[in-house]
């Protein structure tokens, strides 16, 4: 957390506000706004992560923030922090998206809250909570129901519903070292060029249930190309839209089965995971209990990578092909 005066004499107040007060895990309260202010290095926004939950849940007003030595923007972002019950949720939630500090902190708030696993156990009422907590985080910004792209969106269904999903674009590192591989097709050391757009895309699947079926919802036209390795299997697609061709590709984690024949699964995977891929269009099935499997990261999220590029020729397509298999 960063040091300075003001943020000093925020978490004094936080611990005092706070004192007592236990998570769902009875764990001290306090111990969540702390978490939040590591997410931050700017000391309006500490000062806010820390005090974020100050005025709703204690007895703490405005002029106590001001006389404990906060700066009029800090008291402004937990003001529009501090949820009215009178003011429906997502309202609430939109008029914290026009404060920069507020909105900030908001996301961080909603994601640490998203996490089942600080829970000692999970009932559907926590669930429906969670998905309550995606719905802000989509209009906020922090995840979506759909990617678009130039020939339609992708999308993420869970038993046939759209489900939000984690959005990172990695646009500016999405490239392949293959370029340089001796035994190429292309001209050795000529860089080929890399996608219009890269997406990659997390659906945490704790909120999920045993038998769930996830499945990535697309259509990118016609296949033209498909590659796996011991992680991922993707495949590469061209479609004209408004008289323009596109290539685009998409991968999935390939975790359970690791290898495909003709679309047929030869060898099976990890039993690490409460999840496995059915068909290499992206199709899973939740197995096993997912909260019985988050020691890692990689055990909780199910992966996406979409990307593309204007025109379609041999070149886009090695491009296209080596980006989306190159996930991992």
């Amino acid at each position: 957390m960063l040091n300075t005066p003001m943020t000093k004499r925020a978490l004094r107040l936080c611990l005092r506000a706070h004192e007592g007060q236990v998570d769902h895990s009875d764990l001290p309260y306090a111990l969540h706004p702390i978490h939040l202010t590591e997410q931050f290095d700017c000391a309006n926004e500490v000062c806010v992560a820390l005090l974020h939950d100050t005025m709703e849940d204690c007895d703490i007003s405005e002029d106590d923030l001001r006389e404990a030595g906060m700066s009029e923007e800090v008291i402004e972002a937990v003001r529009l922090l501090t949820h009215d019950p009178n003011v429906p949720y997502l309202e609430y939630v939109r008029g914290v998206a026009d404060n920069r500090i507020a909105k900030a902190v908001k996301i961080a708030d909603l994601r640490h809250n998203s996490d089942l696993s600080r829970l000692e156990s999970v009932t559907d009422r926590d669930r429906n909570r969670v998905q309550k907590y995606y719905d802000a985080r989509v209009l906020l910004g922090d995840m979506a129901y759909e990617v678009e792209t130039p020939v339609g969106p992708f999308k993420v269904l869970v038993n046939g519903e759209p489900w939000p999903f984690a959005v990172r674009d990695t646009s500016f590192e999405a490239f392949t070292m293959a370029w340089w591989y001796e035994d190429m097709t292309l001209d050795k050391g000529i860089p080929v060029g890399k996608p219009d757009k890269t997406y990659d895309i997390d659906v945490d699947v704790l909120p999920l249930r045993k038998g769930d079926v996830v499945v990535a919802g697309f259509d990118f036209g016609q296949q033209v190309s498909y590659g796996s390795d011991e992680h991922v299997c993707g495949k590469t697609y061209v479609k004209e839209c408004d008289g323009v061709p596109y290539t685009l590709g998409l991968s999935v984690l390939n975790d359970e089965v690791f290898n495909w024949i003709d679309g047929v699964p030869v060898r099976e995977g990890s039993d690490d995971y409460p999840f496995r891929l059915i068909d290499p269009d992206g199709r899973y099935e939740i197995f096993e209990e997912p909260l019985e499997h988050m020691d890692h990261a990689y055990q909780r999220t199910i992966s996406y990578r979409v990307c593309w590029s204007t025109g379609a020729n041999d070149r886009i397509t090695y491009v296209v092909d080596n980006v989306a298999t190159g996930m991992l």
